[in-house]
């Protein structure tokens, strides 16, 4: 399934508030509901103008998907948020189309319906570290500086405009661990990665005529990813509990 990198570029401008209970000021859905999912439901979650869809999904992924979270960055709670499964659908207001408010409306409904309470700490853990091996970056410089655009598929990244902080958003969806940029990089450039991943969505092996990904990030962009361990947000789940249906 494409991933449009438009919505990802949103999740760079969301500020998570410090708080661990939502705020009345915070944007809420003008419409919302939560329901146990039946064994039926398949998993399936999107976002679209004004509207936020999670079907047969557990309560770790919605929190992955509003907080912009690996699963290493989640710890505590029952055990019930890695197994139950919950349908949740959101309605904003008419004409509200903005998808960062939409990000921000999801955190408030999963906070306020399933009472969650966290707070957040920084830890020591494994993660990627983005460097710039010998040779140097092989990426063109935009000619026209703007504003980014672009398109993430299935094992590949074409961007317009694109920042080295863009590149680790996008790719930190591809890793299993979090990913650091290292590379001192501030300018905005025009990339194009295409790499084989080990298997796709529906299992299917890679393509044998093309590259991993780290190899892929070294022969075509110039850049490398190396293992490392450094500080890591995380969020600790102090309170949650099963929501009652509406």
């Amino acid at each position: 399934m494409l991933r449009h990198v438009t919505t990802i570029l949103a999740a760079l401008l969301i500020a998570v508030a410090p708080s661990a209970r939502a705020q009345s000021s915070r944007p809420q859905f003008e419409v919302a509901s939560v329901k146990a999912a039946k064994p039926s439901d398949t998993g399936f979650m999107d976002t679209t103008p004004g509207r936020f869809v999670a079907t047969g999904i557990p309560l770790r992924i919605l929190l992955k998907e509003a907080y912009d979270l690996m699963d290493a960055q989640i710890d505590g709670g029952p055990d019930w948020i890695n197994g139950d499964l919950w349908n949740v659908e959101g309605k904003a207001a008419p004409g509200e189309t903005d998808e960062s408010k939409i990000t921000k409306m999801v955190q408030s409904l999963i906070e306020e319906r399933f009472q969650l309470r966290f707070h957040r700490e920084t830890r020591e853990l494994p993660v990627y570290e983005l460097t710039i091996p010998k040779g140097g970056p092989k990426m063109k410089v935009s000619a026209n500086p703007g504003t980014p655009h672009g398109r993430m598929g299935r094992g590949s990244i074409e961007g317009t405009n694109f920042t080295v902080e863009i590149l680790v958003k996008v790719l930190a969806h591809e890793l299993d661990r979090p990913l650091i940029d290292k590379t001192a990089l501030t300018g905005k450039y025009d990339m194009k990665l295409q790499w084989s991943r080990e298997f796709d969505r529906s299992g299917n092996a890679p393509a044998p005529d093309q590259p991993g990904l780290f190899t892929a990030l070294q022969e075509q962009l110039g850049l490398k990813l190396e293992s490392s361990k450094g500080p890591v947000e995380v969020l600790v789940i102090d309170f949650v509990s099963k929501p009652t249906e509406n």
